[in-house]
């Protein structure tokens, strides 16, 4: 009996949503012909950069992949790297270190701009001029005291629902009350990982069609995002001493031994604790409370022996061993281990003794 026709073929759009395991049309389809994967020979630039962001142009003929990363991180690379002649591998770990963010530059310019110019009233207080200030000072590194960050992941978390929700009401023909659900919770759904740059499109170009009804302009919708944000965020009241890196800490934690009960139990620390990194999902060094770089390798290809690497959680994950988390503090330090890759001539003494 031949097998059921298939619904698709290679090069159809990837399903957002999980499929029936047991429905004969959701099976593999195939392969990308090798010929034509992505692919660079010789560049004109000289170097190549990813950063997990789109390697495929818009009339490539196969399905990769559905979420890029954001293309914030490979363009602070590119910049860097076209800027710059003669890296060794110590530039390179001082790139993967880099904590400058443009797109939360972008986003502080604007919503400075919109507390200066808001028709609001209501948002003619010390407190959102001091934020604006701040904004607007801020030379867009993710650094570990710099307030501005945390002002604008604030706000970025209430304009997303600000602007979604709104969209989610005129369009929801079904009913959120209906299905169970509101459109709030619904807005919460929006999460994907060029979130970013939609947002950054809407901030920045101010599309009519996304002001929400009875928001006089994007200057006021703004200005309130910022107002709502450091509320709900708690923001000090002084808000030159506020950090999104010491209110966002990272901790790594051991897969089996997380446990608390287990850990007193073996009389063992099984995680790092929380620890203060600077930078954030948009920056080369990305870094967020649950994720981070696993790994730092620089190959030196003119010098194989050169080669360095830093295994964040150390060579080990046995939470007793004297190896595990050891290489943590090369990874918050940015320093790293040497890797090499060939025999070293290792000499050893024997001494006898009676």
């Amino acid at each position: 009996i031949p097998p059921p026709p298939l619904g698709y073929t290679i090069g159809s759009p990837i399903p957002a949503v999980p499929v029936d395991a047991l429905d004969p049309n959701a099976q593999w389809s195939g392969y990308i012909p090798y010929t034509a994967l992505p692919a660079v020979t010789n560049p004109s630039a000289g170097f190549l950069a990813t950063a997990n962001a789109r390697i495929s142009p818009d009339d490539y003929p196969y399905a990769i992949a559905l979420n890029w990363a954001a293309p914030y991180r490979v363009e602070r690379i590119t910049h860097i790297l076209a800027d710059s002649t003669g890296l060794t591998p110590a530039d390179m770990l001082r790139i993967e270190m880099d904590v400058h963010s443009e797109l939360d530059l972008d986003l502080a310019q604007r919503f400075a701009y919109a507390l200066d110019h808001t028709t609001d009233k209501s948002h003619n207080t010390a407190r959102l001029h001091e934020a604006a200030d701040i904004l607007r000072a801020w030379n867009g590194d993710v650094s570990v005291d710099a307030a501005a960050p945390a002002i604008v992941a604030a706000t970025r978390a209430e304009l997303w629902p600000m602007l979604l929700v709104p969209q989610i009401t005129a369009h929801d023909r079904a009913g959120a009350a209906q299905k169970n659900t509101t459109p709030e919770g619904i807005a919460h759904l929006y999460n994907w990982a060029e979130q970013g740059f939609v947002l950054e499109q809407l901030v920045l170009h101010q599309p009519a069609r996304w002001l929400p009804s009875g928001t006089a302009n994007w200057n006021d919708l703004l200005a309130t995002a910022v107002d709502r944000g450091l509320t709900t965020a708690h923001a000090p009241a002084n808000l030159r001493t506020w950090s999104y890196s010491k209110t966002h800490p990272i901790e790594l934690d051991h897969p089996l031994l997380s446990n608390p009960f287990l850990a007193r139990l073996l009389g063992i620390t099984p995680g790092s604790g929380p620890r203060v990194v600077p930078g954030d999902g948009s920056t080369i060094k990305a870094t967020g409370r649950s994720f981070g770089p696993s790994e730092r390798f620089t190959a030196d290809l003119a010098n194989p022996a050169a080669t360095t690497s830093n295994i964040t959680t150390g060579e080990s994950g046995n939470a007793v061993s004297p190896w595990y988390l050891d290489q943590l503090p090369h990874w918050l330090a940015g320093t790293t281990l040497p890797l090499p890759l060939h025999n070293v001539a290792v000499a050893h003494t024997l001494t006898l003794q009676p």
